[in-house]
């Protein structure tokens, strides 16, 4: 599916809000191009033509072409170019609709619905400028082509261990290039490794919902007002820190969390088992015993592992890798803490 020449995505990581605005202006400005699905010829070398124009694609826009045809994505992966064009050919006739074509950088990036209009991202940072009253302030923000991700930290620190301080906060994320919508989740930022991590909806969320009765302007303000509730939210979580470094996880939840983390990386066996910090022998008996278990009906028991231990090799391995895996991983991370939280 994906050639040698395909376009690299664009990516940029800043703490320096000016700088942010710099960038969605200019670096990662989006454009769209409205045309209909059966306009698009796919072209060798990741290229693809629409109606009076030939643009470069990159890895996220082939993905969203395979969306678009109802081609599960694992498949697309396994199969040449030239057989994904003839799939994409034949199908994009049978689910032709009005679509739009994220540009960004005069690269195809997305794929969008025509009725698509997403929050502009640079009017988000206005409104939070006008709420903020100085309690959060940028840790982190990281760009890419398909989105953005807004780290805000307060002062209000969780200190599971003697010296081990992680400072609470939101992520907001967006996307402008038919990725997903702008959300704001509980965050978490350990100071001795930089190891970030996204709490699940059940901890907090606010979500945009553009709802035509109201202006836009109105609607990003509400948005705006919702995340100060997530002041008070955050607070939750070093309890929740303070407990996960006591309480055991259950080996079936190894189990679980490594199949997940290898789909969200698609890893090797061997790189999961690095990522939750595990022998492969080890796995191999985790999977085994669980899986008898299983079989016979028992209940599930506990590892020697604390949920603290498996939440930071999460999202410290999270650290070194591409936007999206990261993100996901971090998300993985967070869910390791909160669904026990609730649980």
């Amino acid at each position: 599916m994906l050639p040698d020449a395909l376009s690299p995505e664009k990516i940029a990581v800043t703490s320096d809000s000016s700088a942010v605005r710099n960038l969605l202006e200019l670096e990662f400005a989006v454009t769209r191009i409205p045309v209909s699905l059966r306009d698009i010829d796919l072209r060798p070398n990741a290229m693809i033509a629409v109606p009076g124009e030939v643009i470069p694609c990159t890895q996220s826009f082939l993905e969203a072409l395979a969306s678009s045809i109802s081609m599960p994505i694992p498949y697309a992966y396994q199969i040449d170019s030239d057989l994904f064009k003839h799939n994409f050919d034949r199908r994009k006739i049978v689910k032709d609709r009005a679509v739009q074509v994220c540009v960004v950088s005069q690269r195809a990036v997305g794929l969008a619905g025509a009725e698509y209009r997403p929050a502009r991202t640079i009017d988000v940072l206005e409104a939070l400028d006008s709420i903020n009253e100085d309690f959060w302030s940028f840790q982190k923000v990281s760009l890419s082509d398909v989105g953005v991700e807004i780290d805000l930290v307060s002062d209000d620190v969780a200190e599971p261990k003697p010296g081990d301080q992680i400072r609470l906060g939101v992520r907001i994320v967006n996307s402008e290039t038919g990725d997903t919508g702008l959300k704001a989740s509980l965050f978490s930022h350990r100071l001795v490794c930089s190891n970030g991590a996204v709490m699940r909806d059940t901890l907090g969320t606010i979500r945009w919902n553009y709802d035509n009765r109201v202006t836009y302007v109105s609607s990003i303000a509400k948005f705006g007002r919702g995340l100060l509730s997530l002041r008070a939210s955050q607070g939750q979580l070093k309890s929740i820190y303070a407990e996960a470094v006591e309480r055991p996880i259950l080996e079936e939840d190894i189990v679980r969390l490594w199949r997940r983390i290898r789909s969200a990386g698609r890893f090797t066996p061997e790189r999961t088992d690095q990522v939750l910090e595990i022998t492969s022998e080890e796995r191999l008996r985790f999977h085994s015993v669980v899986n008898e278990r299983r079989a016979m009906g028992l209940p599930e028991v506990a590892s020697d592992r604390d949920i603290y231990h498996v939440h930071n090799s999460i999202t410290a391995a999270a650290r070194s890798l591409p936007f999206h895996t990261r993100s996901r991983l971090e998300r993985i991370g967070g869910d390791v803490l909160s669904f026990y939280a609730s649980n």
